[in-house]
């Protein structure tokens, strides 16, 4: 049985595991520290910072989903960012994305937050191919990051 909930501080370790997993999936190459995964511990734990959920089922914790308020000036409007949603290999093709993205969009509306925006890389044939099932609108941006 799925159930999603919001993540514990005992959580903490498997959703460390899962962004480190998350990131060799995309190819990132990331360095991950104990102070990185304290600073994340504190984001999500923080009130009104990094809100972050699990899915969980008998086995245990499959996936995680990360979101922020981000604020649109062209519309003047809240919108909720989607960060990281990643599912465990065993968990994909299983409806475990969909109750997610249904979770997250009653949080938002609950939030009074009518949008959700995020991005996969190119690459990420499989997740294009679930979020473009929702009937989202892609949009074509490129991303920069600059390293200060």
């Amino acid at each position: 049985m799925l159930k999603i909930r919001d993540a514990i501080p005992a959580d903490m370790d498997e959703i460390w595991l899962m962004c480190r997993q998350h990131a060799e999936y995309e190819g990132a190459e990331l360095s991950f520290s104990n102070q990185t995964k304290d600073n994340l511990a504190s984001l999500i734990f923080a009130k009104n910072k990094l809100t972050c959920w699990v899915a969980e089922n008998e086995k245990g914790i499959i996936g995680y989903a990360t979101c922020t308020a981000q604020y649109a000036t062209w519309t003047a409007s809240t919108y909720l960012y989607m960060d990281c949603l990643f599912l465990k290999q065993e968990a994909r093709g299983l409806g475990t994305g969909s109750a997610f993205m249904r979770h997250i969009a009653d949080f938002a509306i609950k939030n009074s937050i009518s949008e959700i925006q995020w991005q996969t890389p190119s690459s990420n044939h499989a997740a294009i191919a679930f979020y473009t099932k929702l009937a989202v609108n892609e949009l074509s941006k490129s991303r920069f990051i600059w390293a200060l």
